[in-house]
């Protein structure tokens, strides 16, 4: 389940994409995307936030190909896509929505497999899905681990720009003002009187440790806030105990049930195990090339995979039509590519775009556009189905309802003309 609702920026466990407001890349690029009736004056903080934001996002997507859990999760969700389809071709045949109780006996027992390696991921990675408590701080769990590495990097994508002491007066203003776990997670590792710029990478390849190896994220966080010494620290997860952790994670993966995922059919539409696999390989050879350090991460994305951004307008926007006014070739002219997912009227009543997918800017996207929609209404299309509950924004669950309408249109058409005596 994802809930877009009052963030500006999310990512998601299963299609390859982020997620911003368009308010925030307006911010980025205020050429391509105007924001009706705003005055622009503060351009320089909004850019910088927005640039954050985008490193934020990414960061997310590549921790989830190398944190063992996630990984097998994303797996999961090939699988999902490829159950999904099968069964919202049969129901558009039809003409009818997916139910569960119009399902046959095979695609029966295929939701039911998905389902079965579902609980058994939740029992064999448990201990990622628990909290731990930390005396100086409560309850922790990998989400603010996770989150913890996605801050570290987004000011380290600041630092060319801001330079360290900017850079650290903006830490301490901002992390006062948020008390929340991740940031606390960051200040329990800084180490009075070092360079900020130090810092971050020493807390990323802490973090790293913790997240990209076989045992408990949790477990291996609380041994490395117990080493009483930075040197120690930097022994304990240095560059080789991270590859050591890599080497030791990958040896004990398997990948039987993928395979459902993997057949070219499949591919044509969703993302694949063998798509995934290349991305994670993609991301381990550009953090060997960057000796895991968090600065020629950052310098080295170009290497990665990145996924594209799906932009939208939240609920207020909406409501008071303050959205950015953009078209279509913009879009393009501007980041080379653009897939339009919906449509409104401005405050000054002009056509713009409501919400659609574009290559990241300033990356070439990893996958292609029209396959993450394809992905996303398959997510939320199908939640009937598997039991769960898909929600993004009001704006794109109504659009992908939308779309489900006009699938259904056209297999009832379809079957008319093809039966005609059934008219």
């Amino acid at each position: 389940m994802t809930r877009l609702s009052g963030r500006v920026g999310a990512h998601l466990i299963g299609v390859p994409v982020i997620f911003l407001r368009s308010d925030v890349l307006s911010r980025l690029d205020p050429q391509a995307w105007p924001v009706h009736g705003t005055t622009g004056q503060h351009p320089e903080p909004d850019r910088l936030g927005a640039l954050a934001t985008i490193h934020h996002e990414i960061r997310h997507f590549h921790d989830a190909l190398l944190t063992p859990f996630l990984f097998h999760r994303f797996l999961l969700e090939v699988q999902r896509n490829a159950i999904g389809g099968r069964v919202l071709a049969s129901a558009f045949a039809r003409g009818s929505t997916p139910q569960a109780d119009m399902l046959n006996d095979e695609e029966r027992e295929l939701v039911a497999r998905h389902r079965r390696d579902v609980r058994e991921h939740r029992r064999v990675f448990a201990d990622c899905y628990a909290t731990a408590t930390v005396d100086w701080l409560g309850a922790l769990s990998v989400s603010d681990l996770l989150e913890a590495n996605a801050v570290v990097t987004e000011y380290q994508a600041l630092a060319p720009l801001l330079g360290e002491e900017l850079l650290a007066r903006r830490w301490t203003e901002w992390s006062g003002t948020v008390p929340t776990k991740y940031t606390a997670v960051v200040n329990r590792l800084m180490v009075p009187g070092e360079p900020f710029t130090r810092n971050l990478r020493r807390i990323n390849r802490v973090l790293m440790w913790c997240l990209y190896g076989a045992e408990s994220p949790l477990r291996r966080f609380t041994a490395a806030t117990n080493c009483a010494w930075p040197g120690l620290l930097d022994r304990l997860c240095g560059a080789p105990a991270i590859e050591r952790s890599l080497r030791a994670a990958l040896r004990r993966e398997r990948y039987e049930v993928w395979q459902l995922g993997d057949d070219e059919a499949t591919a044509r539409y969703y993302l694949g195990a063998r798509d995934l696999v290349d991305y994670r390989r993609q991301y381990e050879e550009a953090l060997r090339g960057a000796d895991f350090r968090l600065d020629g991460y950052v310098e080295s994305l170009a290497a990665t995979p990145v996924p594209p951004t799906c932009f939208y307008a939240d609920d207020d926007m909406v409501r008071t039509r303050r959205v950015p006014f953009v078209r279509k070739a913009d879009l393009r002219t501007a980041y080379g590519d653009a897939y339009v997912l919906g449509l409104m009227r401005d405050a000054a009543r002009r056509t713009t775009l409501s919400a659609g997918i574009i290559p990241t800017p300033g990356h070439r996207s990893c996958v292609a556009l029209n396959r993450v929609d394809t992905m996303l209404a398959m997510r939320y299309l199908t939640q009937e189905i598997f039991g769960d509950q898909v929600t993004y924004s009001t704006l794109l669950d109504n659009l992908y309802d939308g779309y489900l309408s006009e699938l259904i249109a056209s297999g009832r058409q379809r079957s008319a003309t093809a039966h005609p005596d059934r008219r």
